[in-house]
């Protein structure tokens, strides 16, 4: 049986959604109006997809500031593996041009430093790039729990001491107790390992 009209279909829902995005920046960048950003994209978009939306409405200032905390918190926290999909330079973009969130809302950043987590497994677990990904935890069951979650031997929990300046957000809603964070030169140790070797 061919199924090449799923592919299809699928091709066709994504070009509506690319019109729906070029329609609301065209109406909205450098002026800061859109107040609903996934509503308004009228064929909507899963849930993958919203870093890309997101991040370009973000980055050319269509997004109301009322909103743009929301926004954020949606893209970020909705997909499993949002650095990957909007890329680590343009989240840190939008994460500064918004400014410290917690949830889906502007809040005071913390004033002292943090003892934040990451937990890695696999691949990642033994690639020191990996380790500079954007998010972290302050719980270490935390941390743990995701170097184990796909069974992996290859196993790593890192400790870092985050500076205040370098934390872009903090989010509950998963609870995962997740802090989005810079770590260009952030030092950190290995906190437990399985098959790593300490650098």
């Amino acid at each position: 049986m061919d199924y090449d009209w799923i592919e299809q279909m699928k091709e066709e829902s994504r070009n509506d959604m690319l019109r729906d995005l070029v329609r609301l920046v065209d109406l909205h960048a450098g002026r800061n109006t859109l107040t609903n950003p996934f509503g308004q994209l009228s064929h909507g978009a899963h849930t993958r997809d919203y870093p890309y939306y997101a991040l370009r409405l973000l980055l050319t200032d269509s997004v109301h500031p009322s909103a743009a905390p929301g926004t954020l918190e949606t893209a970020w926290t909705h997909p499993e593996y949002p650095e990957q999909i909007g890329g680590t330079a343009s989240w840190r973009k939008a994460f500064e041009k918004v400014g410290y969130i917690e949830n889906d809302r502007y809040a005071r950043r913390p004033e002292e430093p943090l003892t934040l987590y990451s937990g890695l497994s696999g691949d990642d677990a033994v690639n020191i790039e990996a380790w500079h990904q954007m998010a972290w935890t302050s719980d270490i069951k935390i941390a743990r729990w995701f170097a184990d979650r796909f069974h992996d031997p290859r196993q790593v929990v890192l400790r870092a001491t985050v500076e205040p300046e370098r934390l872009y957000a903090h989010f509950t809603n998963r609870g995962e107790s997740e802090y989005v964070i810079n770590t260009d030169d952030l030092d950190m140790e290995i906190l437990e390992s399985n098959h790593v070797q300490d650098r």
